[in-house]
């Protein structure tokens, strides 16, 4: 029974995958067909690059499993792909349309090109007078376009490799500049392989890890600057989940001394809060219990007294 839920699990997410992979591709598609009349084309690769560049801290944060994950990763591989394969291999009228007659006919139909044939060559001259200018822009975009591909990958070497565990990467990253969050280092998400010590360690022993923020008995600046990233102070992150022995190693034992005081003080002011609302819950049930003991000597009837006490409706005497 376990075996066949794991099949139905596994080509429910292959077919997920496929389904991601249809979409993506027909759009794709569609903007090569649309290449005669904008340059559809060329957002199809900018978004499929930015969506690629969202996927790995994306997965990290929510997990494969999650629709949102697959579906980021299959439109980014698809649109950069179908980006790449209609600028490189097409013409004017797209990579799909030069390959096949068929294609180019639906094409030329859907687009309304054969009522435009008169348009067209009236337009014949200033085409020719932009060509240059268009080869220009396009030797750009191409340039444009590797550089970003090859950021894509450089920009994130030292996340590359402690996510697939590559040590020796890890070290050229770390010597190219790179450096581990600090935030990441002490409290680490639940996909951040760097929770595993091993990996934290050699971070560590090579410097890697970016303490400049997190090493201060000044607690509050730290709170600002997660802040600042868009945590709420009252989640008091990543004071609140550090994890002690990191802080002492990292930072020293004056600095995990500062975290586990201000971790206290916070428990303690949410402890006092809590009693307080709760003491405040009880009076205030205190003084209605009161109201509804006099309404029953007064009227008799407990359920009346104690909805009309309620609904404010209730006056002695009335």
């Amino acid at each position: 029974m376990v075996l066949l839920n794991r099949i139905k699990s596994t080509l429910s997410g292959a077919g997920k995958l496929c389904e991601f992979g249809l979409i993506s591709g027909a759009i794709g598609l569609a903007s090569d067909l649309g290449a005669p009349i904008g340059n559809f084309r060329y957002w199809t690769l900018l978004i499929g690059v930015l969506l690629l560049i969202a996927t790995l801290p994306l997965i990290r944060r929510i997990g494969w499993d999650s629709d949102l994950a697959k579906s980021t990763a299959v439109f980014g591989i698809m649109l950069t792909a179908m980006g790449t394969w209609s600028i490189t291999q097409g013409g004017d009228n797209g990579a799909a349309a030069e390959r096949s007659q068929l294609i180019a006919e639906f094409q030329s139909k859907l687009l309304g090109l054969e009522k435009n044939v008169e348009a067209i060559a009236k337009n014949t001259a200033e085409t020719a007078d932009n060509t240059l200018a268009t080869a220009e822009n396009t030797d750009r975009t191409a340039e444009n376009t590797k550089a970003l591909a090859e950021n894509l990958f450089d920009a994130s070497a030292l996340e590359n490799a402690i996510e697939y565990r590559d040590f020796r990467k890890m070290t050229r990253a770390c010597a190219s500049g790179e450096r581990k969050d600090g935030f990441d280092a002490i409290s680490p998400g639940r996909y951040d392989k760097v929770k595993e010590d091993a990996i934290y360690q050699h971070l560590r022993t090579a410097g890697c890890i970016d303490t400049a923020i997190i090493c201060t008995t000044e607690t509050d600046k730290i709170l600002l600057a997660a802040q600042d990233r868009g945590y709420d102070p009252r989640w008091l992150y990543p004071i609140s989940d550090a994890l002690p022995n990191r802080v002492e190693e990292l930072c020293g034992r004056k600095v995990k001394a500062a975290y586990i005081y201000t971790k206290s003080e916070h428990e303690r002011k949410i402890a006092e809060e809590v009693a307080a609302e709760a003491a405040a819950r009880e009076q205030a049930e205190a003084q209605l219990q009161q109201k509804v003991n006099e309404c029953e000597k007064e009227i008799g009837d407990p359920n009346w007294c104690r909805l009309a006490v309620e609904a404010k409706i209730y006056k002695p005497g009335s």
